[in-house]
């Protein structure tokens, strides 16, 4: 059988592998990997093919491999790209400027899910700084700031923490429903902070805004909105309409007590 590394296991797209070295003393392993050179030069921004400008190298750290700390060295280009300007080269498996594989971040971020910073530090031997950094930067890439371009159906509702004496706005893409606003409080004033994020332009494509019956909320919409058809929530309405059910209800139990 074949002692060699199938390429495909180790990760390394567009990359060849060039040398490996470990230490007994310090449990490393040193990986160095070169350019494959029939890959294009891509802009790490844009995707786009570029004009390689200058050699550079950088060492990363990858996964734990059989306990032993791994250290990748690549080399690649900064690149010129004709829309992006001058930029760092493409990496499959290596953010731009990152210190770590995409890989090493992905199991930080997730180990960071499940237990607390110092000890998901102390199983990579990483410094607890560069762990909340690295989980920083993985939910900040994963989640990014949703686009708001394109919408013209939202809908807006609040939402209480800390025992009910603090309120979250929360507005809602409901063509495709998901979150695409938060903002502190639930008056006028926090709706137009979205509002003006939104821009004039984007306000003009509001075609119908489903909220509850809060005039804060209400007035808060026709002004940046005013040709904007205003829905109000089912829960709401029968929520209102059960209240005047029940205050009816009282009235005619008050009148036959009188009456009988």
């Amino acid at each position: 059988m074949s002692a060699a590394i199938p390429k495909g296991i180790l990760g390394y797209a567009r990359y060849k592998l060039k040398q490996i070295s470990y230490s007994k003393e310090s449990i490393e392993i040193n990986v160095e990997l070169e350019r494959d050179s029939r890959h294009n030069h891509l802009c790490s921004v844009c995707n786009q093919k570029a004009s390689p400008e200058r050699r550079k190298e950088r060492t990363v750290k990858d996964l734990l491999f059989h306990g032993w700390k791994t250290f990748t060295k690549v080399e690649y280009y900064e690149v010129r790209c004709k829309q992006c300007g001058i930029r760092v080269e493409h990496i499959p498996f290596i953010r731009p400027c990152a210190r770590a594989t995409k890989r090493l971040e992905e199991a930080v971020a997730w180990l960071c899910q499940h237990l607390p910073l110092t000890v998901v530090a102390l199983y990579f031997s990483l410094n607890w700084k560069t762990v909340k950094n690295i989980d920083k930067a993985y939910l900040e890439h994963r989640f990014e700031a949703p686009g708001l371009d394109n919408i013209t159906v939202i809908g807006i509702d609040e939402v209480s923490y800390r025992k009910g004496h603090k309120y979250l706005t929360c507005v809602f893409d409901l063509n495709d429903p998901h979150l695409i606003w938060v903002g502190l409080g639930k008056n006028k004033e926090t709706l137009s902070k979205f509002f003006e994020q939104l821009g004039k332009e984007r306000c003009k494509r509001i075609k119908a805004v489903a909220i509850d019956m809060s005039k804060a909320y209400i007035e808060g919409v026709k002004e940046p909105c005013p040709h904007a058809l205003i829905v109000h929530d089912k829960f709401h309405l029968v929520q209102d309409f059960n209240k005047v059910m029940d205050r009816i209800r009282i009235d005619e139990f008050k009148k036959a007590d009188e009456e009988y």
